[in-house]
């Protein structure tokens, strides 16, 4: 936190930002990467975040970071790991009503607002819901 609180301020100054913290999605991004760059490759990392940042952002979000850590920490690359696989038959069931659950949610249960996020028809929703035993 000390380093990258510097890092924002010295590239604040030079990119003329107001960025005071990160998001913490992004936190999380730096606790866990290994850097093997070290030093920096953090200072790189934020460098590009703040030039990518809005002038009026004031935190640095996921979508900020570079394209190689976005990719390594997205949550669609590895959000299995959070599933005990004894099967893959049940572990694919589940993760496909826990996304379709998840986006039923992020879109109020509209069904068509749904099916559009999830790239698929209507219909081809109401038949999931149906095999997948979700309710509405």
């Amino acid at each position: 936190p000390v380093l990258t609180k510097c890092f924002i301020e010295k590239n604040n100054k030079l990119l003329g930002k107001h960025i005071q913290n990160i998001s913490e999605d992004v936190h999380e991004v730096f606790n866990r990467y290994n850097w093997p760059g070290n030093v920096r490759e953090l200072e790189h990392a934020i460098e590009h975040a703040l030039n990518i940042a809005e002038s009026s952002d004031i935190t640095l979000g996921f979508q900020h970071l570079p394209p190689h850590l976005r990719e390594k920490f997205s949550h669609k690359h590895h959000f299995y790991k959070d599933y005990k696989v004894e099967s893959l038959q049940q572990t694919l069931f589940d993760i496909e009503r826990d996304i379709i659950t998840q986006e039923l949610n992020n879109n109020n249960y509209n069904i068509t607002k749904t099916a559009k996020s999830l790239g698929v028809s209507r219909q081809h929703l109401q038949y999931r819901l149906k095999r997948l035993n979700i309710d509405k």
